[in-house]
């Protein structure tokens, strides 16, 4: 077929591969290694995950993870709405500290009248929210 390459003329996918596929490395070493992390430390994904959790569980509220990806670069990790006003918080483990292109996108949202936070766990989205019946910013 004129789409198709042959790379040794045999093998499980008869000789063909897709020309999108491209060939595909041997894994060196055999086991996979681990990377080492220090004890006692929490994955931003998990922070993400319990703030989701909590902010679905209140009345009138909805936000959703961003996905990341090239065209996200630079995005709040959540992106929300309670009471008729959005929100956009950035999660970062504690001592996280945000990118310049991150500040420049929550700068935005902020000067659009969206609320904005740099979030290190879910304690600081409590007191955020609990801005929204205060009338705060």
């Amino acid at each position: 077929m004129a789409g198709d390459c042959t790379v040794d003329g045999g093998g499980a996918a008869g000789g063909r591969v897709s020309a999108r596929v491209g060939l595909r490395r041997p894994v060196q070493g055999g086991k996979q290694k681990r990377v080492p992390t220090v004890k006692g430390t929490v994955k931003e994904s998990v922070i993400t995950r319990k703030i989701l959790t909590y902010l679905n569980g209140l009345l009138g509220c909805y936000a959703r993870k961003v996905p990341g990806g090239f065209f996200s670069s630079g995005w709040p990790d959540i992106v929300g709405c309670y009471a008729g006003r959005a929100f956009l918080i950035e999660v970062k483990v504690p001592g996280g500290k945000t990118t310049r292109l991150q500040d420049q996108e929550l700068g935005r949202w902020g000067a659009a009248k969206a609320r904005t936070l740099i979030a290190y766990s879910v304690d600081d989205v409590v007191t955020f929210m609990s801005g929204y019946h205060e009338g705060g910013k």
